[in-house]
């Protein structure tokens, strides 16, 4: 009876293993290996939300509002939801009046090229590009770290180590004390997830001083993003509906 038990037991485990893997496979599964759970790894299928207007269930540790599914419903009232709707066209082409005049005090300023889904901010820093005083993440290599380098309306950009689009390896290096950097989700206290590399989180443990502003849609807000120590808060959030002031350094 024993040994038929731990015979069932190893059974169980290897279809356990097997299952598993189906489903690692079929979808962009949110827990890892150990039981622990990733947000960036649930976050990853919002865009899903963004491009289709149905409702969206994810599982995750979320507030009492939420129980154990976040359930995400773009709203047909709100059609900027949609990324291929004319709304979203014209998203992130002007800046508001607050960020116009907080570029004007600071030299240089840190973005990005967008990836994926993340919102195209590039247009907005058309100025700045041009007069030399943009920079953007640059990765030498597959590694934890990052750096900004500067770059200009029409300089060419290279496909870096981790498949985003960078400066080329002799741009001059930048150290912008205004960063703004996409987001997966956020919340409304400066909560950020990203796409789960921690390269901002070290940029912004290195560089303490500097302004951070997340740039993401609108359908990527949440009631409480997790945080762990080494998360860093978001001083303000900018999504193509509104401009949120988190914290107080602005």
């Amino acid at each position: 009876m024993i040994a038929r038990c731990c015979k069932s037991r190893t059974g169980l485990r290897r279809w356990q293993r097997k299952s598993s893997k189906s489903l690692e496979r079929a979808c962009l599964h949110p827990y890892i290996r150990g039981g622990g759970y990733c947000p960036a790894r649930a976050f990853a299928k919002i865009p899903e939300a963004i491009h289709h207007p149905r409702e969206l269930s994810l599982p995750g540790p979320w507030s009492d509002v939420y129980g154990s599914h976040l359930t995400l419903l773009a709203s047909e009232d709100l059609p900027a939801n949609d990324l291929g709707g004319p709304a979203n066209r014209s998203a992130f082409r002007a800046l508001p009046a607050p960020l116009t005049e907080l570029l004007a005090k600071h030299a240089v300023v840190g973005a990005y090229v967008a990836w994926g889904n993340e919102p195209d901010v590039l247009p907005m820093f058309a100025d700045l590009a041009a007069a030399g005083a943009l920079a953007l993440p640059h990765h030498p290599a597959r590694v934890d770290t990052m750096g900004f380098r500067r770059w200009q309306t029409g300089e060419a950009l290279e496909k870096g180590p981790w498949g985003t689009q960078q400066p080329i390896g002799d741009a001059p290096d930048a150290v912008p004390d205004l960063i703004f950097c996409p987001l997966v989700g956020f919340d409304r206290q400066g909560g950020r997830i990203g796409q789960g590399g921690g390269h901002y989180d070290r940029y912004f443990g290195a560089h303490p001083a500097a302004l951070r502003v997340g740039v993401g849609w609108s359908v990527q807000e949440i009631d409480a993003v997790p945080r762990v120590s080494t998360d860093m808060a978001l001083d303000a959030i900018l999504t193509e509906q509104e401009f949120l002031l988190c914290g107080d350094r602005l």
